[in-house]
């Protein structure tokens, strides 16, 4: 039943009729409700209704009316703007009344000649054309061109083998909304998007590099764009545009943020960081974290070759933390330090890289409770081992089997409850058993994933596998764990040999260890039957690359 006293302060059922123009006219409208099209995301219906003239003019009169207020206080990474909270709903409706602009004469969002920035003046404007033929879909395909604020720029498609409406630009990687942050270093939404058409001309209020978002896969299109920035570009996937990157990155340094890809990443970085880097320094970063991702899919069990591309991008403030996965993943400014620096690579594995791609491609099968910020970082030590020439398994071995780790492995032994296990557990197992264990245990639940329902599931299948790579009974030494163990699973794994590890930690923890071969009368052998080898092949598609898929002409 409907509550007349809950309706007393709310915007709900004003007919739209009367509550633009309310906007139009009063601060209190334009805080107290957004537009009636949530403009971030523009598709064909959505844009075709916020070109009406009438929401258009709507939408100008109330930028214009408060421009000068914003103005006073645009947000900066300098000098951040913390709204209090009878205004932050104000400054995300002004935000969002931006991005309504479908115009190619804007009213810019003040700030945006900071960040992301305006281009050199000694830049010029050009017609450019791209040519797609794409593997599969994805958000952000870089079109090799920037767009300054407020800067009309015209486009046509000259080939499409689907509707252009498939299509989407693309204004920038700047994806994290920030309606509730504390305070802002640029305005809280950034990135946008609009549905394509077979022409036209437009401007961002934002700024950006600019993406061609594709829903369907392995179509085609040329399209040609006019009046836009060229920025530099690379191309792993093309000798040519590796010949070129010299050039390339001098001519076009005037542009403020620039994308390049590699067969399985696309990059969106600050231009200035970028074109410092030589040729042989840019094709090692992007291999490096080109082969970082295909190992991953590689020990998991999925396709890299079958798979959208990865992202990641850098951006003056985030949603959350200093750095998250997702599409892309993104980081703080400094982020690029943890990307780009040839030592930070080979000695520390850029390991941030490797946490957040590691949760893009998380096993999930294989995480147990409070395992998300675990079974992640397992990928950290098929990385430092194989493409960093690190020390990836071993007593003491950080990230890995470190004294906390340990420490947090004894604790567990002596609960009661199972509350999953920590990563130096899944370093323990390579050390013991060699890393083929761990690439087993992954790829087993990868292609059973749709039979695990519950932890009790999950531990099943685990432990299963476990026994049967082994061919060792390593319940003994597991349910110290307390993982969720039944008589089935005994019965599978009781046709082996009982194992129990003599090492450094079980020597830390002697009367857990007597306790536990008292209960098995002793017969558990201490030493394994063998090391796990690795069935699979884990660097399937390394160091290679396949065709190129962008064109400039």
């Amino acid at each position: 039943m409907l509550n007349p006293d809950s309706l007393i302060d709310s915007t709900e059922f004003i007919p739209h009729w009367y509550d633009e123009p309310w906007r139009v006219r009063s601060w209190d409208g334009l805080c107290r409700r957004s537009p009636r099209i949530h403009c971030v995301n523009l598709d064909k219906g959505k844009r075709d209704n916020a070109k009406s003239p009438e929401f258009q003019t709507q939408v100008r009169t109330i930028l214009q009316k408060y421009k000068a207020y914003f103005e006073d206080r645009a947000p900066c990474e300098a000098e951040p703007f913390k709204p209090d909270a009878r205004i932050r709903s104000c400054w995300v409706n002004y935000n969002l009344y931006g991005l309504c602009q479908v115009t190619d004469k804007p009213i810019t969002l003040p700030g945006t000649d900071i960040f992301p920035g305006l281009v050199a003046k000694s830049e010029k404007k050009v017609t450019h054309r791209v040519r797609f033929t794409p593997r599969y879909s994805g958000i952000y395909h870089p079109l090799g061109v920037y767009v300054n604020p407020g800067e009309a720029f015209s486009w046509k498609v000259l080939h499409s083998t689907t509707d252009v409406s498939n299509f989407y630009f693309v204004y920038s990687t700047f994806k994290d909304g920030l309606p509730n942050t504390e305070n802002w270093k640029r305005w809280p939404y950034h990135c946008h998007t609009i549905a394509l058409t077979d022409n036209g001309t437009l401007a961002t209020p934002m700024g950006g590099v600019l993406f061609l978002r594709m829903l369907k896969e392995t179509e085609n299109i040329t399209i040609e764009l006019t009046d836009v920035y060229r920025h530099p570009w690379f191309d792993l996937l093309s000798d040519s545009s590796i010949e070129d990157w010299e050039n390339e990155r001098k001519r076009y340094n005037g542009v403020p943020w620039m994308a390049f890809i590699s067969d399985n990443l696309h990059v969106s970085l600050p231009t200035k960081d970028i074109t410092k880097m030589s040729t042989e320094d840019l094709v090692y970063v992007m291999t490096y974290h080109d082969n970082s991702i295909k190992l991953m899919h590689n020990v998991r069990g999925t396709h890299w070759d079958q798979s959208t591309s990865q992202g990641f991008s850098t951006d003056v403030q985030l949603s959350i933390g200093w750095g998250h996965s997702g599409t892309p993943v993104m980081g703080y400014l400094p982020w690029i330090i943890a990307f780009t620096d040839m030592e930070f690579i080979k000695n520390k594995s850029a390991i941030g890289m490797t946490h957040e791609f590691g949760h893009n491609l998380q096993n999930s099968a294989a995480t147990f409770i409070n395992g998300r910020e675990v079974t992640n970082n397992v990928y950290h030590f098929f990385v430092r081992g194989h493409l960093c020439n690190l020390t990836a398994y071993g007593f003491d071995v950080h990230p890995g089997f470190g004294e906390s780790d340990m420490n947090d492995i004894i604790q567990t032994w002596k609960g009661t409850d199972f509350r999953g296990v920590n990563l130096g557990y899944y370093n323990w197992l390579g050390i013991t058993f060699g890393e083929g264990l761990i690439v087993s245990l992954w790829r087993a639940m990868t292609q059973y994933t749709p039979l695990i329902k519950s932890d009790t599931d999950r531990a099943h299948l685990f432990l299963k596998t476990m026994c049967q790579e082994t061919e060792h009974n390593i319940l003994p030494w597991q349910e110290l764990f307390h993982f969720p163990i039944n008589d089935t699973l005994r019965q599978e794994c009781g046709q082996y040999q009982c194992f129990f590890p003599d090492d450094k930690l079980t020597k830390m923890v002697p009367t857990f260890v007597d306790r536990v071969l008292a209960k098995y009368n002793n017969s558990c052998v201490r030493t394994p039957k063998k090391q796990v080898e690795t069935k699979f092949d884990i660097f399937y598609g390394l160091f290679t690359k396949r065709s190129q898929w962008i064109f400039f002409e």
